[in-house]
């Protein structure tokens, strides 16, 4: 059966969902022709015009992008198309290759095929305009780290320009900003791994020196490949010449081009690195020489002098050969040294999606791995628990409230599998052209890829050659996500004894969005607000009086604890339940409890989520995001960050050097609150702290059986290790979104609901047996240690950054407080070589 995502009325939901979510799919990598980078260059500037600040770096931000992705985009067309003649005759070359890169052009880029910018932006970009007003408008809208590293990528290649010049001054002497910020954006890998190898060898790192260098060099090459194939571009006459003197003067112009590479690539920033090629040969020889790889040693000497022939080198030959006896015929340049490159281009697709396995996504396979091109397989994109939901809305056996719960997991998972994709592939501005959820039984024809967990070893999903050998497999495994391009010939095995589902997507950035997307988000936000203007459904203070009738004490309020929504409340839960949920953690660890124990875990989290709610007073109602019932054991002699069991962090962003927190979409930002339940005392160490912006603690809370601690979820904490015996607690996270709610909590619940009727009790003998599978599972809080910034400078005496177009008048800068703040590393350090840690920095600005 096959139904694609479509909503009528309100609870007639026409959906097919999966048991196991192996997700596949298909790229159609074209790109919308509304938004070239020189209209998004004009509206920038008119931003700026009209001081706009947000929307002007947003845009130059934007355009910046898209200029890299159009070129991009080309080279790789004629690099695919240039690389296959088929054909000895030269005629029928020049037009296959020609009809090869009209359709790969179409096919990349859609409309914009045959768009045209002027010459004077692509001037602009290639001299790197942009990031001369994109840093003075993240400056305006207090962007400061943003606005530094926009202006020293303007500044790298304009350091005769005063303004920039003091610009970059002012930013260093800003608090909060280091020599991390300021970084090179336009900075290729190869760049980066030269000035770390230099880095490496001036400190005697020679293994480290020599891996560097080599890879430097590798991407070196393909660099300058790519650098020979842009200059392949249209070229305007200026006038109208006769057929032949068009074709020469075009070639002429492509030939100065390609020369003028070498010099090109050889450039950090204004200097030029004098024979860049051959000072890694030298480098490379003198490293292998202190590492001992003589055999290597011989190869970069002979390497150096195939190009250029100096007394130096020839004195390092014939020391080998003379005084340690080694053969002339050792020196033997690399076979074919420039076409011995590696494809890069696999490691940088690995690189960008790393960011995901901070919340467990992990790339699995990818390219040759698979025998092809475009092809990738990741795994535990969503749990087992949340498997089986999509499984139950697929098979329609779900009551309403499940099929609501359902719907809003498919569509998170879409997102996630959008997401990725469009990071795994480089590709913004994806969106979803299709969205089909499939099941198929055993005989059927399958056609794309799963959603259950295939025990029999069939109904695999297979990639296939063009003459229809299958290449490779991939067994159906929930959370398993297949993705490709529309040219991977692919197929799915129709032999199978079960049920196979997937949830398949196809990402186009030129086709529009699927409309049955819009139609159940419609509905969701209907019902979302249909219950909000219907809460509180009953009254806080009687809510709150029960409580406190119970015997639960608020401890300490807000401004106690030294800051805004806070509270500590005593004596939710008994020492016998206290009890019960220690054992019932140390029997979770096998993944079996009982469903009168989980019962208590589900009541008590549950009376906490309600306590939050209601005494904070919140206008919209609390949903679970994650429950974590864990016990943490003492370290011995935990010194240093070990001393802190969870380093300060906050629950849904990332914490800056400049006490600042982002809402990284991978930092749990659905998260609204948080609480810790503690279940005993008997230990040492474990206490709670909120802590200052600088990371220092605040205030601290100590455990207690029964005590709550709850606050907002951007708010400053940590916890400080178990110095002995072991400390045990419900750790909770609350999410006003409801398509985040906890899907594990919600099937235990209804599992649990169904075991027990209201006021009844199980008894010892069927508690025993009638165990269930652990419903909450182990997870990692998301953290964040990064160190902070003591940079604390008088800048009095810095000059705002003025605007680009604004005219300078200079001051004597000699006195200026900041001059002595980095007076180990000037500006101009990123032409001999930038201390590695500010190089590492530049490899990985793009990172999440």
């Amino acid at each position: 059966m096959k139904m694609k995502l479509y909503v009528t009325t309100i609870m007639e939901l026409s959906i097919i969902l999966f048991f196991s979510l192996n997700i596949y799919c298909v790229l159609s990598l074209k790109h919308d022709q509304l938004t070239n980078y020189e209209k998004l260059y004009e509206m920038g500037m008119e931003a700026y015009k009209k001081g706009k600040w947000s929307e002007c770096s947003s845009l130059f931000s934007s355009a910046v992008k898209d200029y890299h992705f159009y070129h991009n985009t080309l080279i790789d067309c004629r690099m695919k198309c240039y690389k296959n003649d088929t054909s000895s005759i030269l005629f029928d070359t020049i037009l296959e290759k020609g009809n090869c890169l009209r359709h790969c052009k179409k096919k990349l880029l859609g409309l914009r095929a045959e768009e045209e910018t002027s010459y004077a932006i692509q001037l602009k970009f290639e001299d790197r305009n942009p990031y001369n007003y994109m840093s003075f408008c993240f400056y305006k809208d207090e962007k400061y780290k943003e606005a530094a590293s926009a202006a020293f990528t303007y500044y790298v290649s304009h350091q005769d320009d005063e303004r920039i010049t003091e610009s970059v001054h002012y930013y260093r002497g800003l608090s909060g900003i280091e020599n991390l910020d300021f970084v090179d954006l336009e900075r290729k890998l190869y760049q980066s791994l030269y000035i770390k190898g230099l880095n490496a060898y001036n400190v005697g790192d020679w293994e480290e020196a020599s891996s560097l260098f080599e890879r430097s060099l590798q991407d070196y090459f393909r660099e300058e490949e790519r650098c020979r194939f842009g200059c392949e571009k249209g070229f305007v006459h200026g006038m109208f010449p006769d057929f032949i003197n068009a074709i020469a003067d075009h070639y002429v112009a492509v030939l100065v081009c390609k020369q003028k590479c070498l010099k090109k690539l050889a450039t950090f920033g204004m200097d030029e690195v004098k024979d860049y090629v051959l000072e890694h040969f030298n480098y490379l020889q003198y490293a292998y020489y202190q590492s001992g790889k003589f055999e290597e040693a011989f190869e970069a000497i002979a390497n150096f002098l195939l190009f250029k022939s100096t007394d130096e080198m020839l004195n390092n030959k014939k020391y080998y050969i003379t005084t340690l006896g080694h053969s002339p015929n050792s020196f033997k340049p690399t076979p074919d040294i420039w076409g011995n490159q590696i494809d890069t281009g696999q490691a940088s697709r690995k690189e960008n999606v790393a960011m995901f396995e901070s919340i467990g996504m992990r790339l699995k396979s990818e390219g040759k791995d698979l025998n092809g091109e475009d092809r990738f397989v990741a795994d535990s994109f969503i749990r087992e628990d949340q498997c089986q939901t999509l499984t139950d809305l697929a098979m329609l056996v779900s009551e309403n409230e499940d099929l609501e719960m359902s719907l809003r997991l498919l569509l998170r998972a879409h997102v996630l599998m959008s997401s990725y994709v469009a990071a795994y592939f480089s590709r913004s501005g994806l969106r979803v052209a299709d969205i089909t959820l499939v099941c198929r039984h055993g005989g059927e024809q399958a056609t794309k890829a799963y959603l259950t967990d295939n025990t029999e070893g069939t109904g695999e999903f297979y990639f296939m050659g063009h003459d229809g050998d299958v290449q490779s497999k991939v067994e159906p495994e929930c959370g398993k996500l297949v993705g490709f391009t529309g040219e991977s010939h692919h197929g799915v095995s129709p032999a199978w004894d079960q049920e196979r589902c997937a949830l398949v997507l196809t990402l186009s950035e030129y086709r529009p969005k699927a409309q049955g997307l819009d139609d159940a988000k419609k509905f969701l936000q209907k019902l979302d607000s249909n219950r909000n203007k219907g809460f509180p459904d009953s009254d806080t203070t009687d809510i709150l009086n029960q409580f406190y009738s119970q015997g639960v004490k608020i401890t300490q309020k807000d401004d106690e604890l030294l800051g805004k929504e806070r509270f500590v409340a005593d004596d939710l839960s008994t020492p016998v339940e206290c009890d019960q949920l220690i054992a019932i953690a140390k029997l979770a660890e096998k993944g079996r409890i009982s469903p009168s124990s989980l019962r208590l875990l589900l009541d008590v989290s549950e009376n906490a989520r309600l306590l939050v709610e209601r005494y904070l007073r919140l206008p919209r109602p609390l949903y679970f995001d994650y429950t974590h019932l864990v016990c943490r054991t003492a370290i011995p002699g935990a010194e240093g960050e070990l001393s802190l069991s969870h380093p300060v962090h906050a629950d849904n962003c990332v914490i800056q050097d400049d006490g600042s927190c982002i809402r990284d979409p991978l930092a749990y930002t659905q998260r609204s609150y948080s609480a810790v339940l503690y279940l005993n005392d008997d230990f040492e160490g474990g206490e709670f702290f909120f802590a200052h912006k600088n990371k220092s603690e605040q205030i601290s809370v100590s455990p207690v059986c029964g005590r709550l601690v709850a606050f907002n979820a951007g708010e400053f904490h940590g916890v400080k290790a178990v110095t002995s015996g072991q400390r045990c607690a419900i750790a909770m996270w609350f999410t006003h979104d409801p398509n985040f709610q906890e899907v594990a909590r919600l099937h235990a619940s209804r599992r649990i609901d169904k075991l027990f009727k209201p006021g009844d009790k199980m008894s010892e003998q069927s508690e025993s047996e009638s165990q269930m599978e652990g419903a909450i599972l182990n997870h990692e809080e998301s953290l964040t240690d990064d160190p902070v910034s003591s940079v604390s400078e008088d800048k009095s005496d810095l000059r705002k950054p003025l605007k680009p177009d604004e005219q300078l008048t200079y001051p004597d800068m000699s006195d200026s407080s900041h001059s002595d703040a980095h007076s180990d590393s000037t500006l101009s350090d990123h032409a001999k070589g930038l201390p590695d840690d500010l190089s590492e920095k530049a490899e990985s600005h793009d990172e999440l």
